[in-house]
């Protein structure tokens, strides 16, 4: 972490950290994989001290648990299974930010604009990301994309 008056001089992940530490959010934002993917989909270019509270606030984050890239067979497998329990033809997110498993993360609003999210589940935080059948390279490259996860 940056000392905050030397913001100025961090990369855009330590200004995050600065900014989420400021808020009481360190250890969530520590624990988002591919966290400049993430902040780049944010919206916000993220010029020194630029304050990313808007963006977060716009629509929210999705998360995702785990932080490698799904293959297109790892994700229609999911969402087959899914799918056989009700839920639709995709796969689970979660808006609330885990605190004991690393995760990836996008913005509510880029993923929806590229696929379905309802909420489902027991858990009010349980959501399902739609995804087309079938789940071709093309799709899991952008979902991949979408939560900042790069093979």
């Amino acid at each position: 972490m940056c000392p905050p008056k030397d913001d100025e001089d961090c990369s855009p992940v330590q200004r995050a950290a600065n900014w989420a530490a400021a808020r009481g959010h360190g250890k969530t934002l520590a624990l988002i994989a591919g966290a400049d993917a993430v902040l780049s989909t944010l919206g916000e270019s993220l010029q020194p001290g630029a304050d990313i509270t808007p963006a977060l606030a716009a629509g929210g984050m999705l998360y995702r648990f785990g932080t490698k890239a799904e293959t297109a067979s790892e994700l229609a497998a999911q969402a087959a299974k899914a799918e056989a329990g009700g839920f639709g033809h995709g796969v689970s997110v979660t808006t609330r930010a885990p605190t004991k498993t690393p995760a990836s993360a996008g913005t509510r609003e880029s993923i929806e604009a590229q696929f379905p999210v309802k909420r489902t589940g027991d858990s009010a935080g349980h959501h399902t990301v739609e995804l087309p059948k079938p789940v071709t390279n093309e799709v899991a490259g952008l979902f991949n994309r979408l939560f900042g996860r790069t093979p």
